[in-house]
């Protein structure tokens, strides 16, 4: 089996200088222009993680993955996962 390297990102919103989180919509940008990033740098997978909060806004990876695969050549896209913890 051949070695592969990827990367994945649930999104996470950029801080301020002031310690607030930045739009939504940057997160999003930032994650499109990292996968763009990893294609060109020939990585094998970029994951997407989902999340319901403020601080990690990627709630549709379904809808990442789509908007990545009109402006990547070849990654191999992939939804992250991780357990959470109930509260």
């Amino acid at each position: 089996m051949p070695f592969e390297l990827g990367v994945y990102s649930f999104g996470n919103t950029p801080r301020l200088p002031d310690g607030s989180r930045g739009p939504t919509a940057q997160a999003l940008r930032d994650v499109l222009e990292a996968i763009r990033l990893a294609d060109e740098v020939g990585l094998d997978y970029f994951g997407v993680g989902e999340h319901h909060m403020r601080a990690m806004p990627l709630s549709s990876p379904t809808s990442v993955v789509n908007a990545a695969a009109a402006t990547t050549q070849r990654y191999v896209r992939g939804f992250g996962a991780r357990p959470g913890i109930a509260r």
